[in-house]
């Protein structure tokens, strides 16, 4: 959350609010506890919104509500980052993901935002839908 150097974050553990708030404090960036699956931010209220290694800890029922509110929050363009299930690797298979993302289910969250791109980048599937208007 802290690292990701936007304008605002949102996470579900106070904790890592509480660090971000600390480490950002001078710099007015905003950060609310929250929920992929409900943001607590007002429609069309940011150029972007990043869904960076999160996805993959909600149960996989809870993904197409997660994307419902990025692309909700966003005007122009929502970017996901997934570990890439199909390569046998740490970060795809750690313990606290809820599920591996196969070509399946890449396909399917890129109908969900279509239009969409993925690119593999080994260990991870970048996704980008550019909104229109």
């Amino acid at each position: 959350l802290s690292y990701v150097k936007g304008q605002a974050g949102v996470d579900i553990n106070p904790d890592l609010i509480d660090l971000a708030r600390l480490m950002h404090h001078h710099q007015g960036r905003e950060f609310h506890l929250g929920d992929a699956r409900a943001l607590p931010l007002a429609d069309k209220s940011f150029d972007t919104v990043m869904l960076t290694d999160g996805i993959e800890h909600l149960d996989w029922e809870d993904v197409p509500q997660a994307i419902s509110e990025a692309l909700r929050v966003s005007r122009r363009r929502v970017l996901l980052t997934v570990p890439d299930g199909e390569m046998d690797t740490p970060e795809a298979r750690r313990p606290n993901h809820h599920y591996l993302l196969t070509a399946d289910r890449l396909e399917r969250i890129v109908s969900w935002l279509k239009p969409a791109t993925a690119k593999h980048h080994a260990p991870f599937v970048f996704i980008r839908a550019d909104l229109k208007g």
